[in-house]
């Protein structure tokens, strides 16, 4: 049965996964990685700035970080039973954080931006000399932004009582490790004519009006130095494909149906039958929703999620709140958010429990 409340488009699940790669622990001394290009020259631009970073009538900074994401990219998408696009890209994101005070104060703003951090691209042919200037510009322009992002704190706070004053950076013990390097190594030719195929399905339903499917593959290898003696290298792949189709019904209800399928290991991915039957079952399923009656009130109570939908909603109603994100200046209140007035009080029903546990790689097999 169809309900007018359903006019949904499409229930977006995200699916975080976090795979831990083989990492090799280095006590007492940093890692030495002079056959990785990108970690020597962050690491070398790193003890640079840290040494020589300072401006006249400026205080240093007493904390800088490098963040740097290698991403190698496949993606394509077909829709009708044609193929619409595929492509292969390779990028190396940077983000530079620079912090002046001192980890009782410095220039964040809490829903502002005077950490500061700074958006770039690194270049792609493993120059050390090309990568240093990147991080050295990006260094240079975040300096000055945090410098001036502090006096305008201080400013303001000399107007404000705060009640509940808290640090605005932790310290934190270093962690060196090294983790090996992802990479995509696949053949894309038994991967497009999948798509084309389950995009096909609409066949079964001239009614069906959309009838795309789409994939994306990554090995994406994430770098983290700071001037705490940080240093850590992670690689991990992600695989993802995905089908939808929609259709309308007579009333004019717009309805759609998907599937999607993430995953770290190309090995549980749906093999093309599986892949094609379940196309089939959405364009099944899309034909009887169309043809259900509408319900004539108006639904109003429990609703019980699919474990793929679960996560999303999960995420968005609950993750979301309970992160600790600082207030603007001059709030007393903990952290923003849905439930920031509810330090030490029960937001779940009792029966509810909820585990962080960012060390695994699977749960119950999934």
């Amino acid at each position: 049965m169809r309900t007018a409340a359903s006019k949904h488009s499409r229930a977006a699940a995200i699916l975080l996964l976090l795979v831990t790669a083989t990492v090799a622990q280095q006590k007492g001394q940093q890692p030495t990685n002079d056959d990785d290009p990108v970690l020597q020259a962050m690491r070398q631009e790193l003890d640079r700035s840290q040494s020589s970073l300072k401006l006249e009538n400026v205080a240093a900074p007493y904390y800088i970080e490098y963040r740097v994401f290698d991403i190698d990219e496949y993606s394509a998408e077909a829709a009708f039973g044609a193929l619409r696009g595929a492509a292969r890209s390779h990028a190396r994101v940077m983000r530079v954080a620079v912090r002046v005070g001192d980890y009782k104060q410095d220039g964040y703003f809490g829903q502002g931006n005077g950490a500061v951090n700074m958006l770039d691209f690194l270049p792609l042919d493993d120059d050390v000399t090309a990568m240093r200037h990147q991080l050295w510009l990006a260094t240079d322009r975040a300096y000055r932004e945090a410098a001036q992002a502090l006096a305008a704190k201080q400013a303001q706070l000399k107007q404000l009582a705060i009640d509940q004053p808290v640090d605005d950076f932790a310290r934190a013990q270093p962690v060196r490790s090294i983790g090996a390097l992802a990479k995509l190594d696949f053949d894309p030719r038994p991967w497009t004519p999948m798509l084309q195929d389950a995009s096909a399905m609409y066949k079964t339903d001239p009614q069906i009006e959309t009838s795309e499917s789409s994939l994306r593959f990554d090995a994406v290898n994430e770098y983290f130095v700071n001037t705490e003696g940080t240093a850590v290298r992670s690689g991990r792949n992600l695989y993802q494909i995905y089908i939808s189709s929609g259709t309308q019904a007579a009333d004019g209800m717009d309805l759609q149906r998907n599937r999607g399928y993430i995953v770290a290991d190309m090995k549980e991915l749906p093999s093309a039958d599986a892949f094609a039957a379940r196309a089939r079952e959405l364009a099944a399923t899309l034909k009887d929703l169309r043809n259900a009656p509408l319900a004539d009130e108006e639904y109003r109570g429990p609703v019980l999620f699919s474990a793929d939908a679960a996560t999303g909603v999960f995420a968005d109603l609950v993750g979301e709140s309970v992160l600790g994100r600082r207030p603007e200046l001059g709030k007393n209140v903990r952290t923003t958010g849905a439930f920031a007035n509810s330090y030490k009080s029960r937001v779940l029903p009792e029966f509810f429990s909820v585990v962080s546990d960012p060390t695994i790689s699977s749960y119950r097999g999934q």
